[in-house]
């Protein structure tokens, strides 16, 4: 079992923490897309349909696209480094 390095946590902590304040409580488009890993939007567009994006997202009723809370994926992101130690 690979032990927690605090330095590598407290680098994840700061970067959730500059996306949130970066990009305000709620994401969609590139951002959100790019900030999880696709090439594309039809690529995001694909796993979602799938059920293969490993954080929750919303629509907002008379808004298009897709969108989910920063706080979630930041969460995401925090998570990846932790299961990368």
């Amino acid at each position: 079992m690979i032990k927690s390095n605090p330095e590598q946590s407290a680098l994840s902590d700061d970067l959730a923490a500059k996306f949130l304040s970066e990009n305000g409580p709620i994401v969609s488009g590139k951002v959100l897309w790019g900030t999880l890993g696709f090439r594309s939007a039809a690529a995001f567009r694909q796993a979602k349909a799938q059920g293969r994006l490993g954080l929750p997202v919303f629509s907002i009723p008379n808004r298009r696209g897709t969108f989910a809370y920063a706080a979630d994926v930041a969460d995401w992101l925090k998570n990846l480094a932790k299961e990368a130690e």
